[in-house]
């Protein structure tokens, strides 16, 4: 196999390998609050907001120190360990418990940092001037693949269920987790790409290899630059400009704990989740309430928190 076609046969195995663990994890985080409002009837009490909260937050700030840790590890093996984690969260929910909900809830965001800086890494290195174009296309259609898998098996398992059983449940979470794994595994067939042409590598510079057989100190003081870089990418004009669009992006995840509940009668709340601000709509009636009331508004319209009028979507 050439040079070439080992880039890229890299790169397919990456989109493909990420499409699995998404179309898992993914699927799993579209159809979590409705899952939990079925277990909330049992012992089990916890919230898929608070989840995403936590799983955000701490996203958020591991990424400052995950590129040491991918310079020390690797991209691949990288990967391969997010992967599990991924793997781990779905599992929680074939026997839910609030500690081990949350608790993976906090790996999973490490892991999405680790996970998200070594994708990066390994799609740089397999690259070059020429093929950054096509090789992130060809990554991120496979990865948006994940959305339309996963969402159409949930459609012709569930087939529009709103309280889940528990046996529904399991054989869901462990098909999701079955899948997760063999993206994860999936990471194991990139092979070490050739070192020459590889986008933004220098002679000195061979911190990028997928392989890492480095004596302790040169890994730390490798741990110890990827550090600084980060820190003064950070503070670069294109950083900063990007930080401002970034800042004002609405992850999708968050929204659909708003829309999911729209077009719904109020009475319906094993259907929706009202201690939320937006409330379920029925437009058979032009009148708004509270979701206790069974009047509602019109699709197009929200409810007002701690009142009994109508607000247009902003």
């Amino acid at each position: 196999m050439s040079p070439e076609s080992k880039k890229l046969f890299n790169i397919i195995i990456l989109g493909i390998a990420f499409m699995f663990i998404f179309t898992a994890f993914q699927t799993c985080g579209n159809v979590a609050q409705t899952v939990i409002r079925s277990l909330n009837s049992t012992d089990f009490h916890g919230s898929g907001y608070t989840s995403m909260a936590i799983i955000y937050g701490v996203f958020s700030a591991s990424n400052l120190i995950t590129p040491s840790v991918v310079a020390i590890v690797g991209p691949q093996l990288s990967m391969f360990a997010s992967g599990l984690f991924y793997s781990m969260y779905i599992a929680v929910f074939i026997q839910p418990f609030p500690w081990s909900f949350y608790t993976a809830s906090v790996f999973i965001g490490i892991a999405a940092a680790v996970l998200w800086t070594a994708q990066g890494n390994c799609l740089t290195i397999n690259s070059d001037e020429h093929t950054i174009g096509r090789n992130s296309g060809i990554f991120w259609a496979l990865l948006q693949f994940s959305l339309f898998f996963g969402n159409l098996y949930i459609y012709f398992a569930w087939q529009g269920k709103t309280q889940i059983s528990e046996s529904d449940r399991r054989t869901v979470f462990i098909a999701l987790t079955v899948i997760s794994l063999v993206g994860t595994v999936l990471f194991f067939l990139i092979r070490k790409p050739d070192s020459e042409n590889v986008l933004g590598e220098d002679e000195s510079s061979d911190d990028q290899d997928l392989d890492i057989n480095e004596s302790p100190q040169n890994n730390m003081t490798k741990a110890v630059d990827a550090f600084k870089k980060s820190l003064k990418l950070c503070v670069t004009k294109e950083m900063l400009l990007l930080s401002v669009t970034t800042a004002y992006t609405v992850d999708p995840w968050t929204v659909k704990g708003w829309i999911g509940c729209a077009d719904l009668p109020c009475d319906q709340k094993s259907s929706c989740d009202c201690s939320q601000p937006w409330a379920s709509w029925s437009a058979q009636s032009a009148n708004c309430g509270p979701c206790s009331t069974p009047g509602a508004c019109t699709v197009q319209a929200r409810f007002v928190q701690g009142s009994a009028l109508c607000a247009s979507w902003v």
